[in-house]
């Protein structure tokens, strides 16, 4: 198939943000690549950011929600509502260049087995600048950025959407299961995405909830046994330590009880991947692969090996 002839779609879950929105679809209406369709998901805005989509950009697909259901749950009735053959998630306050979709669309074809390709995500402050005799390669991940990705359709069709966590912790999920049924996801440098830095401020208290609740209820959804108890508890306690450092230990301390009573929802959700599919993203969590080649070298590690990368790009 011409690359010409596949649609792409953009979707784009937004909130109370008009102007960075409508700076979101100008940058995915300036792509060098077309055929594209832009659909976009209003959480229950009290702004005008519906008004502002039907009257300035009429050709895009505006799905309105009475209630704020959170970002990935957005983002799943946002793809499900998406004809393309790839859809690119792109966040409400990201800005693509105007190749990114075109670079995005020829990697994708050129591979079968590529499920998902993130972005680079430089802010405007520090600005892009290509380096030199490939010193920013692409490389092969366990896990993604939701809002400055794009995922092929068929795949999802497969494995699913995002688990419907309101904040943190379900991009990896869904990366895991990805990478479970065999394909791959890779980090393209040459698509970029401007994204302005993160704030902390006054989202750092939620942060920390969130990270309580939604880290360790990640956990006991897709790991296997006994990894998921490994993992949580390794998790909570750099997790207590994180919200300490940013004085939100009480926040954190809610959303780890808040796990508690999520617990039988969490087990009846529970789809635990392969044990050699986890051994495969502690591989490539800790170890920069920019050959596809290199990926099977996992299958060569001991335990030990894995947990000595891992400790080492912790420090």
């Amino acid at each position: 198939m011409n690359p010409s002839d596949i649609l792409v779609s953009v979707a784009i879950v937004t909130r109370d943000r008009q102007d960075l929105l409508s700076r979101a679809i100008l940058s995915a209406r300036r792509q060098t690549y077309s055929p594209m369709e832009i659909v976009v998901v209003d959480n229950a805005s009290q702004d005008n950011t519906v008004a502002m989509v039907e009257r300035d950009w009429p050709d895009v697909r505006m799905i309105r929600l009475l209630q704020n259901v959170g970002c990935q749950p957005g983002r799943n009735i946002a793809m499900a509502n998406c004809r393309g053959q790839y859809i690119f998630n792109l966040d409400d306050d990201g800005e693509l260049e105007a190749n990114a979709i075109e670079r995005i669309v020829e990697r994708f074809e050129a591979n079968p087995d590529i499920a998902v390709i993130e972005c680079s995500t430089p802010s405007r402050e520090n600005g892009h600048v290509p380096q030199a005799d490939g010193a920013v390669r692409e490389r092969w991940q366990a896990n993604f950025r939701g809002g400055a990705s794009c995922i092929r359709a068929s795949v999802l069709q497969c494995v699913g959407g995002f688990p419907e966590f309101r904040r943190a912790g379900s991009e990896m999920v869904l990366a895991a299961w990805i990478l479970d049924k065999g394909y791959e996801i890779l980090h393209l440098p040459d698509a970029v995405m401007y994204h302005p830095k993160w704030r902390q401020g006054r989202t750092q208290r939620d942060h920390s909830y969130y990270a309580g609740w939604h880290y360790l209820k990640r956990s006991f959804i897709y790991l296997p046994f006994p990894q998921c108890f490994g993992n949580a508890f390794w998790r909570c306690l750099r997790g207590f330590a994180e919200a300490i450092q940013s004085r939100y230990p009480g926040a954190y301390a809610k959303g780890v009880f808040r796990f508690f009573l999520d617990l039988p929802d969490v087990l009846e959700k529970r789809n635990p991947i392969r044990r050699a599919t986890w051994k495969k993203i502690q591989f490539l969590s800790f170890h920069h692969i920019d050959n596809k080649s290199a990926i099977a070298q996992f299958n060569n590690l001991s335990a030990f090996q894995l947990w000595r990368a891992r400790w080492k790009r912790w420090k």
